[in-house]
C-alpha cells in the first residue's frame, strides 16, 4: 500500500459528501440565505472562510510597510468579520447544515469503513511499524 492509495481513497471519501444532494441543498439554501443577508459573493458554506482570510490578507497587504493596517481598517474589517459570522452561524442553523452534513459524513464513513477495510487495515499497520523504535 501506498500513502497516496490512502489518500486518494480519503479524497474521493471528500467529494462524495460535497456531491450528495443533500448536503448540496443545504448549501444552495444557505447560499439563498446568506444572499438574504447581504452577503451575495458567497457560492459555498466555506466560501465564508475563505473569503475572509482573503480580506485579512488584503488588509495586510494595503497597509505600508511596518505599519500596519489603520485602525479604522482594522475596526471595518472586524465589523465586516463579525456580520459575517453572524449571518453565517444563522444562516446554517435555518437550514440544519451541521445536522445534515454530519449525518452524511457518518454515512459516507462507515460505508469507507466497510469498503476499505483492508487498506486501513494496512495503514494503520504501517503507521504502527513506523513509530518503532530504531536500534
Amino acid at each position: 500500500m501506498t500513502y497516496e492509495t490512502f489518500t486518494e481513497a480519503l479524497s474521493v471519501l471528500f467529494s462524495a459528501e460535497l456531491d450528495d444532494p443533500r448536503v448540496a441543498e443545504a448549501a444552495a439554501d444557505w447560499v439563498d440565505c446568506m444572499a438574504d443577508a447581504g452577503f451575495t459573493d458567497l457560492a459555498t458554506p466555506e466560501d465564508d472562510e475563505t473569503s475572509m482570510r482573503s480580506a485579512d490578507r488584503d488588509l495586510s497587504a494595503g497597509s505600508p510597510a511596518g505599519s500596519g493596517p489603520s485602525s479604522d481598517a482594522r475596526a471595518e474589517f472586524r465589523a465586516l468579520e463579525l456580520s459575517t459570522a453572524l449571518a453565517d452561524f444563522r444562516c446554517k442553523q435555518k437550514v440544519d447544515w451541521d445536522t445534515t452534513e454530519q449525518q452524511v459524513r457518518f454515512e459516507l464513513e462507515k460505508t469507507f469503513i466497510k469498503d476499505n477495510k483492508a487498506l486501513l487495515d494496512e495503514y494503520v499497520a504501517a503507521l504502527t511499524e513506523a513509530r518503532q523504535p530504531i536500534g
